[in-house]
């Protein structure tokens, strides 16, 4: 469960989630996230086939949450 109650910020952080960008509407600069999809995508691109990705930074917490974990 998440401590994001605005309906209108769970969106936001949703939206940034899913896209893996940032448009700097609120207090941020814009800015672009890699997804962990694109990410899997490069390391295999570059012949890392078995790889792991852990998050290391961020908030893991609003991820599980918005996506009903």
């Amino acid at each position: 469960m998440t401590n994001i109650t605005e309906r209108h910020t769970q969106e936001g952080v949703r939206g940034t989630l899913d896209e893996g960008r940032y448009s700097g509407s609120r207090g941020f600069t814009h800015a672009y996230f890699q997804t962990s999809a694109e990410l899997r995508e490069e390391l295999t691109a570059v012949g890392l086939a078995d790889h792991t990705v852990y998050g290391v930074e961020g908030p893991g917490w609003v991820a599980a949450a918005a996506r009903g974990g």
